[in-house]
């Protein structure tokens, strides 16, 4: 066994080169039989993917604390869960969101070549249209290459929420909660690794973690910097999660207790006496935003309803009853009955469907993983226990909370479990945070100066 081990370490640079070749090049036939954009945009796609994870192995060789092995089987692990999640859905329901973002990446991607804003099958911002006409300036028109992409964007996402909360919790952060969360949960993978808004958002929400864990711990310009990049980007993604975001940013920033008197002292009474009606009204504004927009009632061109159709149908195979649709449990649009449904709304989000809600194969293997999730929600409550007590005085963890527990608010009001589990991939970066904080710290005690004692006569 050591002898074969020393002779592939000795002809390794031979024979990693005639791997890729033997494996690679019938791949890039095989795609280049079926369209040359395939072809293209798998070798481009394949090409950053590479260069990405070189990448975060030099930052592991320079002693980052990265796990290079959980980040690189990730990646691997998202690029075949997410082809397989668009080879279904293609064959099962025959349009889905990401065809859409794949129009609207070669649409306004043709017009930045020809120098000129186009607009794609929807409805889009701007700087979201150039977002996706980005993606094809790099892939061309491929769906293959624009989703080794959104591979990327996940990944990188991830790893952003692991390095921010590690950073900011130390070495007693419990490292194998976030792996399992960030680099092992399947429904976290694939969302967040097909092209669409979910891949977008991890990214994003990981700039914004990352860099307000680095602004907290070092006076520098950049870090700021980095969480401007990432709160706008979540804002012109999802307006409503930008503004949650945003206002968990400010409050953290400004409510926490410190020790010490800063300037920022002095706009606490101001904050804590505006808080209360701001959130008020924008719990308000953001759930009746939330709920029209979940039930369809702001639908008017005739592509986004075929779309929302689409996506219904797509969906479906989550739900409870397989000929209903609307899974909310909100009657009517009032704040009471917001109020009496979010403690149901929350734990479905979380952990439906369970294992007797499973009506087919793919609700049976999202019931397992909400299983396994409700056992580490268990195996971690001391943890969340203590990520609460610690928020009073942590500004990172109390940006955590806030995030945590407003996007759960928001996204519990959700049409059916399918879109509860795409969604709250939102939700599970910051939980994975709160549940990798040390249960107990070590107690350090002041130590009172020794009085000195009288001399014996």
């Amino acid at each position: 066994m050591t002898v074969r081990s020393d002779w592939l370490r000795e002809r390794r640079h031979v024979l990693a080169p005639l791997a890729i070749v033997a494996i690679g090049g019938p791949v890039l036939g095989l795609l280049s039989a079926y369209a040359w954009e395939s072809m293209y945009g798998f070798a481009i796609g394949s090409l950053v993917l590479a260069v990405g994870l070189a990448m975060v192995r030099q930052r592991a060789l320079r002693g980052a604390e990265i796990p290079f092995f959980a980040v690189g089987l990730n990646m691997v692990a998202r690029v075949c869960l997410s082809f397989a999640y668009m080879a279904v859905a293609i064959r099962t329901w025959g349009v889905s969101d990401f065809i859409t973002y794949q129009e609207l990446a070669v649409v306004v991607g043709e017009g930045l070549l020809a120098g000129e804003l186009r607009q794609g099958p929807l409805l889009h911002e701007p700087v979201i249209s150039v977002m996706y006409g980005s993606l094809y300036l790099i892939a061309g028109s491929s769906l293959i290459g624009l989703g080794l992409l959104a591979v990327l964007l996940g990944s990188l996402g991830g790893l952003c929420i692991y390095l921010a909360a590690t950073g900011a919790l130390g070495a007693a952060a419990d490292r194998r909660t976030l792996i399992v969360f960030l680099f092992g949960l399947p429904s976290f993978g694939v969302f967040t690794s097909v092209l669409g808004k979910d891949s977008w958002m991890l990214f994003f929400l990981g700039l914004t973690t990352f860099g307000f864990s680095r602004a907290l711990r070092r006076r520098a310009v950049w870090p700021w910097l980095v969480v401007l990049v990432g709160v706008a980007g979540v804002t012109v993604t999802r307006r409503a999660i930008g503004v949650i975001v945003l206002f968990a940013l400010v409050s953290a920033r400004l409510l926490i207790r410190r020790p010490v008197v800063t300037r920022a002292s002095v706009l606490r009474p101001v904050v804590l006496t505006l808080a209360i009606p701001i959130a008020v009204i924008g719990f308000a504004r953001l759930t009746d935003m939330a709920v029209a927009d979940k039930t369809g009632e702001q639908i008017e061109l005739v592509e986004e309803a075929r779309l929302v159709v689409a996506l219904e149908q797509y969906h479906r195979g989550l739900a409870v009853d397989a000929n209903k649709i609307d899974m909310i449990g909100i009657k009517e649009q009032s704040a009471t009955a917001i109020l009496l449904y979010l403690p149901l709304g929350i734990f479905r989000m979380f952990f439906h469907p369970h294992l007797l809600d499973a009506q087919n194969v793919l609700a049976l293997l999202a019931a397992v993983e909400n299983a396994a999730l409700m056992v580490l929600f268990v195996l971690r409550r001391r943890s969340l226990l203590a990520s609460a007590r610690r928020a009073l005085d942590d500004p990172f963890l109390a940006y955590c909370w806030i995030a945590c527990v407003a996007l759960s608010v928001i996204i519990s009001i959700a049409p059916n479990f399918g879109v509860l589990m795409r969604q709250r991939t939102m939700v599970l970066p910051f939980l994975a945070i709160l549940m990798a904080v040390p249960a107990t710290l070590p107690k350090t005690r002041a130590v009172e100066p020794r009085q000195p004692q009288p001399e014996m006569t």
